[in-house]
């Protein structure tokens, strides 16, 4: 069947040219980078649950502080899990990115509580910092 305007086929062809020239990273890691995003993701746990004993171990009555500490940790895990998953499936990270923004918006939280001046120059929260912008460059 012939369209009366030529005009509908450039479109049709300049839109499937666009397609085509979308990145296959869209906000979230390939498929090869899954086991990469892994071994972040694991040391991000163990530095979470560190701050989070070490910070225990000083000021063991700062509930608001250790109770977003401990929801901070249980994010990365989460993370860690939907990787997990994913590469088990032969996935990209696509379904990882929503738990990657709650590892993001839970880390915010952590410093806005009132007890963060004391872990501002701790080796936890650096490594914490570096981690999180490792896995940012994922995610973009």
């Amino acid at each position: 069947m012939m369209h009366k305007h030529p005009w509908f086929i450039a479109i049709t062809l300049v839109s499937l040219l666009a397609g085509l020239a979308i990145p296959a990273r869209a906000g979230w890691p390939a498929q090869d980078q899954m086991q990469d995003v892994r071994k972040i993701t694991e040391q991000l746990v163990g530095w979470a649950n560190k701050l989070k004993s070490e910070y225990q171990g000083k000021w063991p009555g700062d509930q608001d502080f250790l109770n977003r500490a401990d929801r901070f940790a249980n994010r990365c895990q989460h993370l860690v899990n939907i990787v997990n998953m994913a590469i088990g499936k032969g996935e990209n990270g696509r379904h990882t990115q929503s738990a990657y923004g709650s590892v993001r918006e839970t880390w915010g939280s952590v410093n806005a509580a009132s007890g963060a001046g004391n872990i501002a120059k701790w080796k936890e929260r650096h490594q914490i910092n570096k981690l999180l912008d490792q896995l940012a460059a994922y995610y973009q």
